[in-house]
């Protein structure tokens, strides 16, 4: 899904990204990334309530 990042200015190396996503029948519906990595505005869980 190549969603890693690297967060070493922060002192946590390698991670991976801030997102949501949303797989019917093992088809993604939504997939939402936050940017910045540090700020959970898209990947929260009354965003993804929002989308059901």
């Amino acid at each position: 899904m190549s969603q890693d990042c690297n967060l070493d200015r922060l002192g946590l190396a390698l991670r991976s990204r801030r997102y949501a996503m949303i797989v019917e029948d093992g088809v993604v519906k939504s997939l939402d990334v936050d940017d910045p990595v540090e700020v959970a505005e898209v990947s929260n869980a009354s965003k993804v309530l929002e989308k059901l």
